[in-house]
């Protein structure tokens, strides 16, 4: 039965340096656990998000619940930004950013070992195909329009993927154009610009093996994953958020049977 636990709560120390990809200003920070040791997360500044903490809270939701499928992601902090961390921020337009962005916010875990950027048209292997089509069913279930062509979001290595960035899944509570229908829709618009687009044809798809673990997501996991919410990602912008995301992603789970094998369909025509 799959489980969930809380991001974990570290406070950042040291702004390292900003990353070089991504629209949202991320940084590279030194963090410290409770119990005192030294992480190194990665958090977009909430001054640098249209909707903060909104991003924060779709962010975790998909963390959450990729792990909880099977899908490898980055590790996720609550990451404490404190005035004295921004008063220690040597570079001035890194600290502007965060000088707004106090409190909590959505870190990842930097990524270090074997893997390297995904790009575009990437020949895969046996176990990375078998990694990126449950990749892409968990994007298509959270409703993420972002893991495109011309931006993956991924990093791969021998054997599969690692999934990053997920501010814009949970589509459906985001300003942007969304489906009609939160619950059916196979979303094969997103098919169609999602990376993976061009690596399933002639294959056959694991569609049930996957709707199986999609259906596995109980009512119990949700409740626990929204008992395990950072209350300040879901305030301001984010009320009330995290109850129709939870409203939403139950009835599509329990529709998976309807939008997943339309949506895998697509993908081997």
């Amino acid at each position: 039965m799959p489980s969930c636990s809380a991001p974990t709560s570290v406070d950042a120390e040291l702004a390292i340096e900003r990353m070089r990809s991504g629209r949202n200003g991320a940084v590279r920070l030194s963090a410290r656990d409770p119990q005192g040791i030294e992480v190194h997360v990665v958090v977009k500044p909430a001054t640098r998000l249209a909707m903060a903490p909104l991003e924060y809270l779709c962010e975790w939701v998909s963390s959450t619940i990729a792990r909880a499928l099977g899908v490898p992601t980055p590790e996720p902090y609550a990451v404490e930004i404190g005035q004295a961390f921004v008063d220690a921020i040597s570079d001035a337009a890194i600290q502007r950013d965060f000088s707004g962005s106090l409190g909590p916010a959505f870190g990842s875990g930097f990524v270090t070992g074997s893997y390297t950027q995904m790009v575009s048209g990437l020949a895969l292997t046996a176990e990375q195909r078998a990694s990126a089509a449950l990749l892409l069913a968990f994007d298509l279930f959270v409703h993420n329009v972002d893991r495109q062509a011309k931006n993956p979001n991924l990093f791969v290595h021998r054997d599969g993927f690692l999934a990053l960035d997920h501010d814009q899944a949970c589509s459906f509570v985001l300003p942007i154009i969304g489906a009609p229908d939160h619950v059916e829709d196979p979303l094969l618009d997103v098919v169609e610009r999602h990376v993976f687009r061009h690596s399933f044809r002639r294959t056959a798809m694991p569609v049930a093996e996957i709707a199986a673990r999609i259906a596995a997501l109980d009512d119990p996991f949700f409740a626990e994953m929204e008992k395990l919410t950072p209350p300040a990602w879901t305030a301001g912008r984010a009320r009330g958020k995290i109850e129709q995301i939870v409203d939403v992603l139950r009835k599509r789970r329990d529709a998976v049977n309807r939008w997943l094998p339309l949506a895998f369909a697509r993908l081997t025509e």
